[in-house]
């Protein structure tokens, strides 16, 4: 029966195995061939160590040794795979669980992020409205500042025509006074001089001066819409006779002895007093009364006098 050298069998063995297998092959056989390869180099003379060796190797023992052999190497190796899937598992798993945290990290700073942008668009939105508020303002103010500019460069000018123009005016209500139904006479015309002696004083500004001159002009606008009687002298060459006047807008001007018994009214045509008929004593002492609010309010017939028309007529007056 043919034998074969241990070195051969070692390579014979570690060649047939699986590519996996091979590297633990070395760790398996090279025990068991220890006697024969230190018996081998005490007879180096023998050649092939055949007598010996033969015995101790024949094919059914070697066919054994080999089946043996690479159920034990299979094992070992099966079980080392399965301890390097388990670690490799682990570090996969391990390298999930990092990952997955760092993906959540990495959302949360996002989500994070989203909400300050949000929050900035909001901000920017109510800081934009309130600049344009601000430069809507601006622009007014600067459009009042023009125009105070304006009218501060022609104050020069408004002085030098403000004074001329309230002579006028009081030139023209004096000269409205002389030509009116002359009611409360001394009184507008003492009001006339006061205005004139204001405009010669340097003391008092040129708008309080003509703010009295329009002040006078809102009195005599006033006189035409009111009923007034009042008790004063006759104006005349008895001046000494106290009578009641009664003034009705202007549309008439009367005046009557305290004793009812002689009334009169002027006339704008002749510019006189005209004595009425004693029918119209009592209409025109209903009157007084009513404007002094004596009697109330009610339906009065007084006689007036038609303009540019010398006949005399009685008319209904609602005051």
């Amino acid at each position: 029966m043919t034998s074969y050298p241990p070195h051969r069998l070692t390579r014979c063995l570690h060649t047939s195995l699986h590519p996996n297998l091979q590297p633990y092959s070395q760790l398996y056989l090279q025990p068991s061939l220890q006697p024969l390869l230190q018996q081998r180099q005490q007879n180096p003379g023998q050649i092939g160590g055949r007598s010996k060796i033969s015995t101790a190797f024949r094919p059914a023992n070697l066919f054994v040794s080999c089946v043996v052999l690479a159920l034990s190497v299979g094992t070992l190796a099966q079980e080392v795979s399965l301890d390097q899937i388990k670690q490799m598992e682990l570090a996969a798993l391990k390298q999930g669980v990092a990952t997955q945290e760092s993906i959540n990290s990495l959302d949360d700073e996002r989500t994070a992020l989203a909400n300050d942008y949000r929050n900035t668009l909001k901000h920017l939105s109510k800081v934009n409205t309130y600049n344009q508020q601000l430069r809507d303002t601006i622009q007014q103010q600067d459009e009042e500042a023009q125009l105070l500019q304006d009218q501060i460069e022609r104050i020069g000018s408004l002085e030098q025509n403000i004074v001329p123009l309230m002579v006028d005016m009081l030139d023209a209500l004096e000269n409205f006074i002389a030509l009116d139904v002359p009611f409360l006479l001394e009184d507008r015309q003492n009001r006339v001089k006061v205005l004139r002696r204001l405009l010669s004083d340097n003391n008092l500004a040129n708008s309080e001066k003509y703010r009295r001159i329009l002040e006078a002009y809102q009195i005599e606008n006033d006189y035409g819409r009111t009923i007034e009687a009042y008790d004063r002298k006759l104006n005349g060459n008895d001046q000494e006779k106290m009578v009641t006047y009664l003034k009705i807008g202007r549309l008439a001007y009367f005046y009557q002895t305290f004793d009812g018994e002689q009334t009169y009214r002027w006339s704008s045509i002749s510019q006189a007093w005209e004595l009425l008929n004693d029918s119209d004593n009592q209409s025109v002492q209903t009157a007084i009364a009513m404007a002094k609010e004596r009697l109330p309010s009610d339906l009065l017939l007084v006689p007036i006098e038609i303009p540019h028309d010398s006949a005399r007529v009685s008319a209904g007056e609602m005051f």
